[in-house]
């Protein structure tokens, strides 16, 4: 055998089989990019998925927030009028249509009374929720609806503003 086949005149033909080492490398870095590359697009895909839910979760409480402000600003527009002329109105009520659902989830809208009367809305599964508090100098009742047409109501019998579906 001559020497510039690749092997030297003492080299056996074994020897060159088991020396040959180019095989190995190629199909090794095949199977390490394929590795790297499982690992990096389970990363993001991981990553990905945190990011949607967040994002959804931001806007779930910023949708809820919103809702519940335009009807804090109702319940207060309500009591204005009903501290302005309390003997003339014997049952006012603001009607207000809000979304039936929020980021595709039902939602409740209750109002609670008390030394700091509130309005909470939380989504059924109670896994989010926002409290807006409520200023008002009529007497806050107790109550409860769900998203959709909502009737903010003063009744004078009980003297105080509630919440109920229309």
């Amino acid at each position: 055998m001559s020497e510039g086949a690749g092997f030297s005149a003492t080299q056996t033909h074994a020897d060159s089989i088991t020396g040959n080492e180019r095989a190995v490398s190629t199909a090794l870095s095949y199977v390490l990019a394929l590795g790297i590359t499982t690992l990096l697009a389970t990363g993001l895909i991981l990553a990905g998925g945190e990011f949607v839910t967040d994002q959804r979760e931001r806007a779930i409480q910023t949708e809820l927030q919103i809702v519940g402000e335009q009807l804090a600003s109702d319940i207060e527009r309500l009591d204005r009028v009903v501290a302005a002329s309390p003997s003339r109105i014997d049952e006012g009520q603001i009607r207000r249509d809000i979304p039936d659902r929020i980021a595709g989830q039902p939602y409740v809208v209750e109002l609670t009374s008390g030394p700091d009367p509130a309005l909470e809305l939380r989504t059924k599964n109670r896994d989010m929720s926002i409290t807006v508090p409520i200023h008002s100098s009529t007497a806050i009742g107790p109550s409860v609806a769900v998203g959709g047409s909502v009737v903010i109501r003063y009744d004078d019998g009980d003297d105080e503003i509630e919440v109920d579906n229309a």
